[in-house]
């Protein structure tokens, strides 16, 4: 992996397809960003048998990548037969320590032993995807969670934009996690570039 970078991994995905906005596939450029992340996860803090990490939608592997630079072992869900494929042609199984499945991540079970979930995700699954975490969390308590999304919509998951974004997605995470605003992220640092600013929040 020492010869991968995130911009190798999402020209080489990029040379294959035309990323679909249906599937919310802007893919995740900048290296900033992707360090912040796995670091605000705690995903090696400290790396064990035990860490487990969970991606949905990985597209090219630009967190992947990171992930796995940890040592952590990490379960990658996506729904893209081509992005499968340019997955497995990257990392293949990583030492044993990458399972990458074509699956919709709201149509399977979650490992039960996943310690983390860190994911840049699609925006149309956001809402969605935040209701497995809780259940799932509550079930099999995770060690660190952060999550790429819209910024409006981590407003709503804090109630920070007043009324407007008071409702029940942020009085139900406010009575399970503590969430913390991190950085905003400008459409620059994805390619293909998204119409709004997003956000990493850890939970």
């Amino acid at each position: 992996m020492d010869d991968l970078d995130v911009r190798l991994l999402v020209d080489l995905l990029r040379d294959r397809i035309r990323p679909d906005r249906a599937l919310g596939q802007h893919f995740l450029l900048d290296e900033a960003v992707i360090a912040r992340a796995v670091e605000l996860a705690g995903v090696d803090s400290p790396i064990t048998a035990a860490s487990h990490c969970l991606e949905i939608g990985p597209g090219p592997g630009s967190l992947t990548l990171e992930l796995l630079r940890t040592g952590a072992r990490v379960t990658a869900l996506e729904v893209d037969a081509e992005a499968i494929a340019h997955l497995g042609r990257v990392f293949g199984t990583a030492d044993g320590r990458l399972s990458v499945q074509q699956i919709d991540a709201l149509q399977v079970d979650w490992p039960t032993d996943i310690s983390h979930i860190v994911s840049n995700l699609p925006f149309q699954i956001s809402s969605p995807v935040l209701d497995r975490i809780q259940k799932h969390h509550a079930r099999n308590p995770l060690s660190g969670i952060v999550l790429l999304v819209q910024d409006e919509f981590a407003e709503r998951m804090v109630m920070k934009g007043g009324n407007a974004s008071r409702g029940p997605l942020g009085h139900s995470l406010w009575l399970q996690f503590d969430i913390e605003l991190d950085l905003r992220v400008s459409p620059s640092a994805f390619s293909p570039a998204p119409r709004v600013t997003s956000r990493l929040v850890a939970l």
